[in-house]
């Protein structure tokens, strides 16, 4: 991340992650569906959030260290209409929820992922009122269903080197599975959202049935 950020001339400020996998951490200090890898990721995104807050910044531009940057993100982001009042502006996601069109770079919705994203300073001041503790599943999906303004990027601004080498810990049983079946029914129809979500109750009764 930091040759690219060179090559393009950014200045930036790094914060170290946490890794809640060599953190003293135990599911007794979470909520249940967070494992140690999501709550690691929460206090990293958390402490970043906190540090806005000390600092006043108005709004806050924030990537996670396996995105590759196109050539022209910053004339990107100095190009992006922003909405009047906004929390969150997802600029790299998965699952996008759209739930309005804003204009012509913006939609108005939820997603998973937060890849790349801008925060404003309000929303920082928001999420820093509740306890990292009291977070329940992954930080993206707890914050996608809070009552706050979010929008996304019609065309997202950046690549994502992938979920496979994840150091989250990803698990299966903790797909969203409410936001993706949205996700699905907005993107592809009714019909093929209902076939998905009947495959997928099926395989949750065998897990039971084990």
């Amino acid at each position: 991340m930091e040759a690219q950020f060179l090559d393009q001339n950014l200045e930036v400020e790094f914060f170290k992650a946490f890794d809640g996998r060599e953190m003293d951490i135990t599911e007794e200090h979470m909520k249940e569906r967070t494992n140690p890898g999501e709550y690691g990721c929460l206090l990293s995104h958390f402490e970043i959030w906190k540090d806005m807050v000390a600092k006043g910044h108005e709004k806050a531009v924030i990537l996670e260290d396996d995105i590759q940057l196109p050539p022209n993100f910053e004339s990107k982001l100095k190009n992006l209409k922003l909405p009047d009042k906004w929390d969150i502006i997802y600029l790299s996601y998965t699952s996008p929820i759209c739930e309005g069109y804003e204009n012509e770079d913006l939609n108005i919705g939820r997603c998973l992922g937060f890849l790349t994203y801008m925060i404003s300073l309000d929303c920082a001041k928001k999420l820093t009122q509740f306890d990292p503790v009291d977070y329940r599943g992954g930080v993206d999906v707890q914050v996608a269903q809070m009552p706050i303004k979010t929008y996304w990027a019609r065309e997202s601004f950046c690549e994502h080197d992938g979920f496979l080498g994840s150091t989250i810990s990803f698990n299966p049983n903790r797909i969203p599975i409410f936001h993706n079946t949205i996700w699905i029914e907005k993107t592809y129809g009714a019909l093929i959202a209902f076939i998905i979500l009947v495959c997928l109750l099926f395989y949750l009764k065998t897990r039971l049935l084990r």
